[in-house]
C-alpha cells in the first residue's frame, strides 16, 4: 500500500489506461474517484485542500484491493485538510 500526497494535481488530472475501470463518488464527502486496473491494483484518489490524494493499494484480487483501499482512504481523509471550493 502507498499513499501520495498531490498538492498541484486533482483527481481529475488522474491518469487512466483504456482499462481501467473509473468511479466516481466520495470520501467523507469529498468529490473522489476509485480506480482498478488489471493488474489487481486499485487507486482511492481524493480531493484534498491543494490537490489530491491517492490511496494505492495491490493485493491478490482487485476486489481486496479496492476494499483495503477505501477502508485506508476512510483513516486518512479526516487527516487531510478540506478542498478549497
Amino acid at each position: 500500500m502507498g499513499i501520495a500526497i498531490w498538492s498541484k494535481l486533482t483527481i481529475d488530472n488522474y491518469k487512466t489506461t483504456p482499462n481501467d475501470q473509473v468511479v466516481d463518488g466520495q470520501v467523507g464527502g469529498r468529490p473522489a474517484k476509485q480506480i482498478k486496473d488489471d493488474s489487481g491494483e486499485c487507486v482511492v484518489t481524493f480531493a484534498a485542500e491543494q490537490g489530491r490524494v491517492d490511496v494505492v493499494v495491490e493485493a491478490d484480487s482487485v476486489e481486496r484491493a479496492c476494499e483495503i483501499a477505501d477502508r485506508a482512504a476512510e483513516v486518512v481523509e479526516p487527516k487531510t485538510p478540506e478542498p478549497a471550493n
